[in-house]
């Protein structure tokens, strides 16, 4: 799998460190998903898995996305920091 995943998280893509992956899953079903860092699994915690929860996470950080002399973003094509 990490191979597979070519030795990065599946959600930022930043490399996996050994002592931080985690093999996440699904607490449902218990299937795994895939390997991920020690933050965006955290992440997904907080968010008690909840899709609707991250969904409005994201776009309350587009809404409020502000750059010097910019209005504010509409969206993930506004912003050319966003790491998608």
């Amino acid at each position: 799998m990490l191979v597979f995943q070519g030795k990065k998280c599946q959600i930022c893509e930043e490399p996996l460190e050994p002592k931080k992956t985690v093999v996440d899953h699904c607490h449902a079903t218990g299937n795994v998903r895939g390997l991920l860092c020690y933050n965006c699994n955290n992440a997904i915690g907080f968010l008690k898995e909840n899709i609707r929860a991250a969904l409005k996470l994201i776009d309350y950080i587009y809404k409020n996305e502000v750059k010097p002399n910019q209005d504010k973003l509409r969206g993930p094509d506004d912003c050319s920091e966003c790491i998608l």
